[in-house]
């Protein structure tokens, strides 16, 4: 099985964009029957609810919370927290990682603790920094319906939640820790199959005591399976976008024999309750993962990068975002 791969940086084009109307229409439609009779004092109310369809099960984290939740949020969210582990634990984070909402009023909400700060700022009072969406900064397209020829906001793309990696401890400055998430979904590229595994990651304020030509950050990893048999893991790693949103895409070749199972892992920071070389301090953010198959005729007409990889044989690549 080969792995074909591109990482794009998008600069952002910030828009004002009415993204906080569709996410209300989208996420909390309702409809109310007015009665016709004026002297009829019965109103009746059908509450629509939206289940999630993605292949990913809540790959864009907009699903299984509520108005009523407090953010972050990890509790059956489909994605389940766990600190890196080999033989011994990496210590917990001193403030919690999970779900986020960034919009205006639900990230005012969100406790200070859990939110950047601008390190450019001037004055003595700290300005945090919202991470948005890519949604957000116009970064992803709407789409464009071919049996209706209309375009139209993608509900997978358009909301105002995203999962978020807090990694910091109050006893150690700029020490940091490692932890990750593991989605509940296992990914199928069916035998002589095509397929992309893409997501969008944000890192700000990242700081670690590596030394080793500063590589250190965020990372993807792809667990892989074929008939049964683990084959060495995809991770990308060192993964540090200084503040900006960046598209990560892996274009997979089925093997010719068996079907090939994926599970994806979102991390910040690893190592164990011993070796702290690789911990990280900071904020990673995720969103928007999307799993999609093709046709052999539909991958042939992809644009792909020059550059594949073939897992059987090598398992880590280092990302160079500079």
């Amino acid at each position: 099985m080969n792995l074909t791969t591109s990482l794009k940086l998008k600069k952002l084009f910030i828009t004002m964009l009415s993204f906080l109307l569709a996410f209300c229409m989208l996420f909390t439609c309702a409809c109310t029957d007015v009665p016709a009779d004026d002297d009829d004092d019965d109103d009746t109310t059908e509450e629509v609810t939206i289940s999630d369809a993605q292949v990913l099960n809540n790959g864009d984290f907009e699903f299984y919370t509520t108005e009523k939740t407090t953010y972050p949020y990890s509790s059956s969210i489909k994605w389940t927290r766990a600190n890196d582990s080999d033989k011994s634990t990496a210590p917990t984070s001193s403030y919690s990682s999970g779900i986020i909402d960034v919009s205006s009023t639900a990230y005012t909400a969100l406790a200070n603790k859990n939110k950047p700060v601008d390190k450019d700022a001037t004055g003595t009072d700290p300005v945090y920094l919202n991470p948005q969406t890519p949604y957000y900064y116009g970064l992803i397209d709407n789409v464009y319906d071919k049996d209706k020829e209309e375009t139209h906001v993608n509900p997978n793309t358009s909301g105002s939640k995203i999962l978020m990696i807090h990694n910091q401890l109050d006893s150690t400055p700029n020490h940091g820790t490692a932890q990750y998430f593991t989605s509940s979904t296992t990914l199928t590229v069916p035998k002589s199959g095509y397929a992309k595994i893409s997501a969008w990651v944000k890192t700000q304020n990242l700081v670690s005591n590596m030394t080793n030509d500063n590589k250190f950050g965020a990372y993807i990893l792809l667990k892989n399976t074929v008939n049964s048999n683990e084959y060495n893991d995809v991770i990308f790693n060192n993964i540090n976008t200084k503040g900006e949103w960046a598209l990560f895409e892996t274009y997979i070749t089925g093997d010719e024999l068996f079907d090939s199972t994926f599970t994806v892992v979102f991390g910040l920071g690893q190592g164990n309750g011993t070796n702290h070389q690789r911990f990280v301090e900071g904020f990673a953010y995720f969103d928007n993962v999307k799993f999609e198959t093709y046709t052999k005729a539909e991958y042939d007409d992809l644009t792909l990068p020059t550059q594949v990889l073939d897992v059987k044989s090598d398992s880590e690549y280092d990302v160079d975002l500079s």
